[in-house]
C-alpha cells in the first residue's frame, strides 16, 4: 500500500529511501555488464527486444549531475552553460535530467507523448515541486538558525 507523503521533503525522503537499497548494491553495475555484453555481441533487434522487456516496469529514468560551481574554459572559451540530456532507452517512456552548473540550476525532460500527452503540465507539475520544496527548505533554514 503506497500513502502520499503531505510534503515535498516527505516526497523526497520516500522516493531517496525507495532507491537507497539499488543504489548500495551491484544492480547497476551488473546491468551495465549485461546491457554491454548484449550490446557488442547479439543483433539490435534482439538487443532492443530485451531492453524493452528489462525495462518493462520502470515508469522513468531520472539522473541528478552536480556540475563544477564555477564557469569552466575549454580552449580558452568560457563555458557558460551546460544542459544534459537522456535519450530514452528502449521502454522508458520518461528521462529526467537534472543538473547544477555555475551556481545554475537546470533540468531536461525527454519523454514519450503516449506516457506524457501535456508536456507543459507535466513541467507544471516539476516546477511545482521544485518550489514547494525550496520554500520548505527555507522554512527549515530558518528554523534552524533561530535555534542557534
Amino acid at each position: 500500500e503506497h500513502n502520499i507523503s503531505s510534503t515535498a521533503s516527505e516526497r523526497l525522503s520516500e522516493v531517496s529511501r525507495n532507491i537507497s537499497f539499488v543504489k548500495k548494491s551491484p544492480i547497476a553495475h551488473l546491468s551495465w555488464i549485461t546491457a554491454k555484453f548484449c550490446s557488442d555481441y547479439l543483433p539490435a533487434p534482439l538487443v532492443k527486444y530485451l531492453m524493452r522487456n528489462a525495462n518493462a516496469n520502470a515508469a522513468f529514468v531520472l539522473s541528478n549531475v552536480r556540475g563544477n560551481t564555477k564557469k569552466v574554459h575549454w580552449n580558452g572559451h568560457t563555458v557558460e552553460n551546460a544542459i544534459g540530456f537522456l535519450p530514452l532507452p528502449p521502454g522508458i517512456p520518461v528521462g529526467i535530467v537534472v543538473q547544477s552548473y555555475a551556481g545554475q540550476l537546470s533540468i531536461s525532460i525527454s519523454a514519450d507523448k503516449k506516457a506524457v500527452p501535456d508536456a507543459d503540465l507535466f513541467l507544471k507539475w516539476m516546477l511545482d515541486e521544485y518550489f514547494r520544496l525550496s520554500v520548505e527548505a527555507a522554512a527549515l533554514s530558518t528554523s534552524d538558525a533561530k535555534c542557534l
